[in-house]
């Protein structure tokens, strides 16, 4: 049987339970842990998991944490200076982006909607917004708008950011301009988390910022349906779902770590059964 666990500040349980539970159905018998740990402690719980494990995922915040626990890691993670998925073979552990990863797939799928020659607004300063550059940027996106309620971890990101890409541009947008950015935007990545502390949100929700025929991508898995997805269908904006970026990252993650390839419409359906049955409190 293969172990795994996630290491994050708050587990991510309901997404890699169902993972887990589904790879059991197809005959991959596996154990999943969860390891809630707080920033200072992060480091020593990280390096007991090492010890105990062969696969580790890594949730929110530590994203960008977990390269510096390592001396050397895969060029695109380099680049990155994130990694969300740990692969331990022949005692040497490889860093991994699945987000990035999916993010690319779930792209290729929209394809057309895209409008190459269009602004991207992410929300967010995190390894979600560094892979969310990285993915457009491959495509071919070269004006990116950043937003994050602490201003220094974007400005923060935004100086790596601007050492690592050549002729592109990055700038910050304070959440108090949001409301009268232009509608220049093609895309809108939100990667922050739907809960009451998180008042970015709302200041979305208007979509002046946006092309009517523009993109919406929300990273948040539960609830299935968030403010922002509802608000962008009901103007007929083109949207993509949390539980697909996850999905897609889960899949590509137990290809890596199992041989094996899920069925990514049968895995869909699985988690979002879990997320429709789960009461949401934000």
């Amino acid at each position: 049987m293969k172990k795994w666990v996630e290491i994050a500040h708050s587990s991510s349980r309901l997404r890699f339970e169902t993972l887990s539970e589904y790879l059991s159905e197809l005959g991959y018998e596996n154990q999943v842990d969860f390891v809630e740990a707080s920033t200072s402690e992060f480091s020593e719980v990280f390096q007991d998991l090492v010890q105990k494990y062969d696969m580790i995922r890594v949730g929110s915040p530590y994203g960008t944490s977990v390269i510096y626990e390592f001396e050397t890691y895969r060029d695109q993670v380099r680049f990155l200076k994130s990694a969300d998925a740990l692969i331990k073979k022949d005692g040497h552990w490889s860093l991994r982006s699945a987000t990035l990863q999916a993010i690319i797939h779930v792209l290729n799928g929209v394809g057309p909607k895209l409008l190459l020659g269009s602004d991207v607004l992410i929300v967010g300063a995190g390894a979600g917004a560094r892979a969310v550059v990285a993915a457009f940027s491959k495509l071919g996106f070269s004006r990116f708008k950043i937003t994050n309620k602490f201003p220094d971890q974007a400005t923060s990101m935004i100086k790596e950011l601007k050492e690592a890409y050549f002729d592109i541009q990055f700038e910050f947008v304070p959440q108090e301009r949001l409301i009268m950015l232009p509608g220049v935007h093609g895309v809108c990545v939100n990667t922050t988390p739907f809960v009451s502390s998180n008042d970015l949100l709302p200041e979305l929700y208007y979509f002046n910022f946006l092309k009517p025929e523009g993109v919406v991508i929300d990273f948040t898995l539960i609830p299935l349906v968030t403010p922002l997805i509802q608000e962008a269908q009901e103007i007929g904006i083109h949207v993509v779902h949390g539980f697909e970026v996850s999905g897609m990252a889960d899949i590509l993650w137990s290809e890596w770590c199992f041989g094996v390839k899920p069925d990514l419409k049968q895995y869909y359906q699985k988690l979002k059964e879990k997320i429709e049955s789960t009461k949401v409190s934000t």
